[in-house]
């Protein structure tokens, strides 16, 4: 079975100059969590995890001028900066624990979440790093994201998304109130099943091993014959924003 991976860090430094061109569904989605961000006035100790190069730093920049913005790579974060100057920038891996544990008002993190290897461990130390009364601000994508492809693919999806009711067990198993969840889906054309391929992996998103081009030649013609549209094929993503106090 191929699966979706995030990327290796190698792979952020190779994707850093062409992300945005592919980024339009990690847009939206930065656009859309910046509609939750709290008045300036509320928080003072503001960290970005996973910025990447600046979709959502460039909205939390407007309210937060004094915030700190990391990425797992240096590339990614050069690119970020040259977008949103002024900020604090740093290195950090967001899976890893996180700087100055319990004196963060808000953390954010935008299309990042989905790919945690251990989500519970991940947001459990997300959670320490709050100060009390801190809030996580974070947006992802869900089940059902990719539909279209796990059809293709014969019922096995490329990424084992996680429901809605998972996401809310891990938040509220780490002590996490639940202040607010939305999820929102959303379709996306694209002018070929090619093109559709490799916006996906212009993100930076790997396959577990390589496909042969004979399976991936066919694979464009599965998807073009089931998902077809008028501009070409579609696809279906599920957005999810979820606002988090520690209590």
């Amino acid at each position: 079975m191929n699966t979706l991976h995030s990327p290796p860090r190698a792979r952020f430094a190779e994707k850093a100059k062409s992300y945005d061109a592919h980024a339009k569904v990690q847009a939206e989605a930065a656009e859309w969590l910046a509609q939750w961000l709290p008045p300036e006035s509320t928080c003072t100790e503001v960290l970005e995890l996973g910025a990447g190069t600046g979709l959502f730093t460039q909205h939390l920049a407007s309210q937060y001028p004094n915030a700190t913005c990391t990425d797992v790579s240096q590339e990614m974060l050069a690119v970020c900066q040259e977008r949103v100057s002024g900020l604090n920038y740093s290195i950090q891996d967001a899976w890893q624990p996180l700087p100055k544990p319990g004196t963060w008002d808000l953390i954010t993190a935008c299309s990042l979440l989905q790919w945690a290897p251990d989500p519970l461990e991940v947001v459990n130390n997300w959670a320490h790093a709050l100060a009390t009364d801190g809030r996580i601000l974070t947006a992802f994508f869900i089940a059902p994201t990719l539909p279209e492809m796990e059809v293709v693919m014969g019922g096995t999806g490329p990424v084992q998304w996680r429901s809605t009711a998972q996401w809310q067990d891990i938040f509220t198993s780490v002590g996490l109130r639940i202040e607010r969840f939305e999820t929102d889906s959303r379709c996306y054309t694209f002018a070929s099943a090619m093109h559709f391929w490799k916006a996906i992996h212009g993100t930076g998103a790997t396959v577990s091993r390589r496909i042969k081009p004979s399976a991936l030649l066919r694979f464009f013609r599965d998807y073009e014959d089931r998902f077809p549209d008028p501009k070409g094929v579609y696809s279906t993503w599920t957005f999810c924003r979820a606002e988090l106090i520690r209590a």
